[in-house]
Parts: structure tokens; sequence; C-alpha cells
């Protein structure tokens, strides 16, 4: 029997060009020869959750999911910049949201119905900047950035991609 196909899915938020323009203008000087692999600018998101190696026919739940989704338009303000050891990732994080997290919380619980397992850490929202990155020595504080959200999407990795690693399969306004 062949095997089925299965795609890399997730939720996420991805900035419009202006908010993501700003985001590369703010963090590019702290990019410095050797200190990792910069993300392309249509890559920056924040996951809302990894939903993982799914089954092509399982996306037509997950999609009416999403369809029921109800939220307001609310704004973030990404002003934290840290670093993870362990991935070796540089990021960028907003201030804390209840939006955020409601939202969040929402596509949780009623993914559990498209057989999805909640992850056990607790939610972190952050923008990848860097991957294989090394420490800085200082983190700069970064001037707020305000950001509308007022939409979400499923996207999908792109394995062995060298241009974009993500590609936006469908959008859902609030």
């Amino acid at each position: 029997m062949p095997d089925t196909p299965k795609e890399r899915l997730f939720f996420a938020l991805f900035p419009p060009p202006e908010i993501r323009d700003q985001i590369v203008k703010l963090t590019r000087p702290l990019i410095q020869p050797n200190t990792g692999i910069e993300l392309q600018a249509t890559d920056l998101h924040i996951t809302l959750i990894f939903i993982g190696e799914t089954e092509t026919q399982h996306k037509s739940c997950i999609t009416q999911i999403a369809d029921g989704i109800r939220a307001t338009p609310f704004t973030l303000t990404l002003e934290t910049l840290g670093y993870w050891e362990k991935p070796r990732i540089l990021w960028l994080a907003p201030q804390p949201s209840p939006d955020l997290h409601q939202l969040v919380n929402q596509l949780t619980q009623q993914l559990s119905t498209c057989g999805y397992q909640a992850e056990l850490r607790p939610y972190q929202a952050h923008i990848s900047l860097l991957r294989k990155a090394s420490p800085l020595t200082t983190y700069p504080p970064i001037p707020p950035l305000a950001w509308t959200v007022d939409a979400f999407c499923l996207a999908r990795s792109i394995p062995h991609s060298q241009e974009n690693r993500y590609e936006i399969i469908q959008r859902w306004l609030f």
C-alpha cells in the first residue's frame, strides 16, 4: 500500500509587508557575519499551533475548524529580543496578549476534534529571526512595533527549500 501524502502544517500569524519590513529594518543591524542563518522576510511569522505531519485527507477537518473561529482584530506590540540555546534561535516576541492567547486556545480546543494533541509546553509567541544562531553579547532594546492582527493563516513547511520555507495555504480574516 503506497504512503499517504503528508504535509507539515501549522496555524500562524504572518505580518503584513509594512510590519515585516520594519522587523527586518530593526533587526538587520543585529546580524553579523557567522551569527546565524537569517530567515527570508516572507517567512517571518508567529506560530499559533504547530499541527505537524498531516495526511492530506485530514486537511478538510482542519480548515473547517478554522472556518468556525471567531475573533476580532487586536494589536500585538513586538519589543523583546531573546535567544533559545538548545534550538539556537534568535527571536522577537510581543508583549503578552490575552487576545492572542484566546485565539491559540480556541484553535487548540477545536482542533482536538480533528485528532490534534496539544503540546504540553506553555505557549511562547515569537518570531524566529535567525536559525543556527549564536547568542548576542547584548540584547539591545527594540522600539515597540505595533502590529494590528486581523487574520490568521494555515501554512505548510516546504522541505529543502532554499528560498521561502513556508507557504500560506489559506487565510481567515477576523
